[in-house]
């Protein structure tokens, strides 16, 4: 995707806005508003070329709730059916200044439904594995009730290491969707 121009309206789309587009996509809902991104190609293109603020994620990643909330209604075995999604963009250029992956997983339990995303964004540093790399982590929820009702949540953290802090996190979460 290097070189992709990317039409206007996505350049300013907010980083929220698009992972919430994607997201009902992945939900298979109606989407009454037109949409620019194809997949979640678009939206790791995009959060590799656009600078991000990073100054609202300050909490440690590891105390995000929403991704507690994923790890209890995988446990819980409480809903009918469930599906993610994993996406990633790297290595293609020799000085990437980051590294994007994208995890998604959907809950349906009769009319409703729950959907999460997370964009994990790693920064790679000199001397140093990727993988042992720190980075943020972007976290979108949405639940979407039998009249249609959509309850949109967003929250972001950092992390200092990926393979200590988030791996185990996303490694957990992969062991017990493949146990259902």
């Amino acid at each position: 995707m290097v070189g992709i121009k990317l039409p206007i309206p996505l350049r300013r789309k907010k980083l929220r806005d698009m992972m919430v587009e994607e997201l009902r996509r992945e939900m298979r809902l109606s989407i009454t508003r037109p949409t620019y991104g194809e997949d979640w190609d678009s939206i790791l293109y995009w959060a590799d070329e656009t600078p991000l603020t990073y100054s609202m994620c300050r909490k440690p990643a590891i105390k995000l709730k929403m991704l507690k909330e994923v790890l209890e209604l995988l446990k819980g075995k409480n809903f009918d059916s469930v599906k993610r999604t994993l996406g990633r963009k790297s290595g293609e250029r020799k000085l990437r200044k980051r590294h994007s992956i994208f995890y998604d997983i959907v809950f349906r339990k009769g009319d409703l439904h729950i959907g999460y995303g997370s964009l994990i964004q790693l920064r790679p540093e000199k001397e140093k594995p990727l993988l042992e790399c720190g980075g943020y982590i972007f976290t979108v929820k949405m639940v979407v009730d039998s009249e249609g009702k959509e309850i949109v949540d967003f929250e972001c953290g950092r992390f200092r290491n990926y393979k200590k802090e988030i791996k185990p996190l996303l490694d957990k979460i992969g062991s017990l969707y493949h146990k259902i």
